[in-house]
């Protein structure tokens, strides 16, 4: 192959990385244009989702919901989901109850 002139090199390279970062950033945009947005919940909101389904109103192991969470997620799964449900009810049962009626002026 014959050498080329300076300036057309120059040009064919940067039209080789024109053409490169085009479709880089063209595959860029439409990739996220289809991913799904997802937002990771804090522990409070995880902890408000599952704490009916694995708890019952008595303070209990719903079996059912565990049933369903180890389905669904795995035995990791629930035993992360159970350990933060665990750590939000013995901070429940740690926090003083608040007063019924507030403490009137000058005490009781």
């Amino acid at each position: 192959m014959a050498s080329q002139d300076p300036a057309e090199r120059v040009a064919q390279e940067l039209a080789e990385w024109l053409e490169l970062r085009s479709t880089q950033v063209a595959n860029a945009i439409l990739e996220s244009v289809y991913r799904p947005r997802v937002v990771e919940p804090t522990t409070a909101e995880t902890v408000a989702y599952f704490r009916p389904l694995l708890v019952n109103p008595d303070n209990t192991l719903n079996e059912q919901g565990k049933a369903q969470v180890i389905g669904q997620y795995g035995a990791q799964g629930y035993r992360d989901l159970a350990r933060a449900v665990a750590k939000s009810l013995k901070a429940e049962q740690e926090q003083p109850p608040e007063p019924l009626l507030p403490t009137p002026p000058g005490g009781a």
